[in-house]
C-alpha cells in the first residue's frame, strides 16, 4: 500500500472513532476510558481535555468539508466558554485547540472571537514577580497550583 494511502487510512480510522464516541457520550465531553471498561468518564465542562475533542472534530471538519462535521466542531467549541474563567493554566491547551483551530481551520469567526477572549483572560493573569503563569488551582491541579 503507497505511503499516501496508508496515512489516508490511518487518520479516516482516527476520526472515524469520533462518532462512535460522540453517541456514548450525548452533549458531555468525553475525558477518558478504561481499555477494560464500556463507558467513558464524562465531563459537563470538558476539564483540561475539552478543548482536544473540540479540535478533534475542528481537524475532522477540515479533512471532510462536511457541514455536519462543522457542525460538530462548532457546537463543541461553544461548549468551553464555561472554561474562560477557570483559574488553570490549562485553559491555553482548552483553548488553542478548542477555538482557536476552528478560526484557523475552518475560518470560523466566533470561534476565532472565542480564542481571542481567552487569550485576552490569560494575558491578564500573568505574573511578572514569577515570570510566567501560574498552574492554577482549577482543572484538577488544586491549590498547588498556585505556587511560583
Amino acid at each position: 500500500m503507497p505511503a499516501q494511502r496508508k496515512r489516508k487510512a490511518v487518520v479516516d480510522a482516527l476520526f472515524k472513532q469520533l462518532d462512535s464516541i460522540s453517541r456514548q457520550c450525548g452533549e458531555q465531553f468525553p475525558l477518558y476510558r478504561l481499555p477494560r471498561e464500556r463507558k467513558w468518564k464524562l465531563s459537563r465542562r470538558g476539564s483540561w481535555l475539552g478543548g482536544f475533542w473540540a479540535g478533534l472534530w475542528w481537524r475532522r471538519a477540515a479533512y471532510t468539508e462536511l457541514s455536519e462535521d462543522l457542525d460538530q466542531a462548532t457546537f463543541w467549541s461553544r461548549q468551553l466558554v464555561a472554561q474562560l474563567d477557570e483559574p488553570s493554566l490549562n485553559r491555553s491547551f482548552v483553548f488553542w485547540y478548542g477555538a482557536a483551530f476552528g478560526g484557523r481551520l475552518a475560518q470560523d469567526q466566533p470561534a476565532r472571537e472565542l480564542a481571542l477572549r481567552a487569550a485576552d483572560t490569560l494575558a491578564r493573569d500573568y505574573r511578572p514577580d514569577i515570570g510566567g503563569w501560574p498552574l492554577g488551582p482549577g482543572m484538577g491541579v488544586a491549590t498547588a497550583g498556585m505556587r511560583p
